[in-house]
């Protein structure tokens, strides 16, 4: 006998209440994955900013040891990498606040819509 194949159908639901319920919950469980998405993106924003104040950073710490000569080329490398590195890494820091505040409210609420719903264990022989 061959294996059952799942078509994505969605289960059968012994009431209209119970669909409804589990469409809700489908929507939430998209809407997570989307902020997930959200907040990954933001940990690589984040990542790359830090990755661009500390290269400033060092570029500065060369020149004050002598290793580069500083010129207008240089210092505009150091502005730019240092403060555009801080302003990008902080609003990318709040974006991802955000979506961790989102993301804790979508999970209560997907727990509290599976709480409602009528479930039973169940036991294979």
């Amino acid at each position: 006998m061959a294996a059952p194949v799942w078509t994505g159908a969605r289960p059968f639901c012994k009431n209209k209440q119970m669909e409804d319920t589990s469409a809700r919950i489908a929507m939430i469980e998209d809407e997570i994955a989307l902020v997930q998405e959200q907040l990954e993106s933001c940990e690589k924003f984040i990542f790359g900013a830090r990755i661009a104040v500390t290269g400033g950073l060092i570029w500065a710490g060369l020149i004050v040891l002598g290793f580069v000569r500083l010129d207008a080329l240089s210092l505009t490398m150091i502005v730019t990498c240092v403060i555009g590195g801080f302003v990008f890494w902080g609003s990318n820091k709040a974006t991802q606040e955000q979506a961790q505040t989102q993301l804790a409210g979508l999970r209560k609420r997907h727990k509290a819509l599976i709480e409602t719903l009528d479930l039973r264990d169940v036991t294979l022989h």
